[in-house]
């Protein structure tokens, strides 16, 4: 069962998004193309994570990119979007939609040389190097825009329980008591992370 534990992962986030699109038809226009990006930079991010984060078990075997991947970044992007507006039923924000798409692609490509410099050039964690870039890219955003301090510290708060809550509840069944030589490496994991994905080697 082991090799399709992040396999049943994404996909329930897979169909979260999905509940997400049906109840709420007016965002679709708005999250095709974030989530066409999150299923491509789902594989290549793995490649970074790899390296000292987490190895899972794919359909294609162990750390290895795979459908999980595009799976797990098309919907994680998707419902990051949509849980803000689905949650507290708000619209405002898509209006502004279109304009900001350019700044939000030149955020992305940012982020991802960012990332390269802190994790391939000066060796920070990647998880670590996850979080530095992404408050580097927030705090400006907020500084110029404080109204959206809220909307993003909700969304943020969100997608943490939902991931937590599907991990330990689901996903636990399906994943097999540790050994020590597997809780230690879980330990290791956490001195870098206090995300709840175990590193399975």
């Amino acid at each position: 069962m082991q090799r399709y534990e992040y396999l049943v992962y994404s996909l329930i986030f897979v169909a979260i998004f999905m509940l997400c699109l049906r109840m709420r038809k007016d965002l679709r226009p708005h999250v095709i193309v974030p989530c066409v990006i999150g299923a491509f930079a789902g594989p290549i991010s793995e490649l970074l994570y790899f390296n000292d984060y987490w190895r899972p078990y794919t359909i294609f075997g162990q750390a290895r990119p795979g459908i999980e991947d595009i799976l797990f970044g098309s919907s994680v992007i998707g419902i990051t979007l949509m849980v803000y507006p689905f949650l507290f039923g708000k619209q405002e924000w898509q209006s502004h939609y279109r304009r900001h798409m350019t700044a939000g692609i030149l955020y992305i490509l940012l982020a991802a040389i960012m990332l390269l410099v802190l994790n391939g050039v000066l060796g920070v964690n990647s998880v670590v190097a996850t979080g530095m870039v992404c408050l580097a890219l927030l705090v400006p955003i907020i500084v110029r825009r404080p109204d959206l301090a809220v909307p993003a510290f909700l969304t943020g708060v969100a997608m943490a329980t939902l991931a937590a809550l599907i991990y330990f509840e689901p996903i636990s069944y399906l994943h097999p008591p540790q050994t020590d030589k597997q809780a230690g490496e879980v330990n290791n994991c956490l001195k870098h992370t206090l995300l709840p994905f175990p590193a399975v080697a």
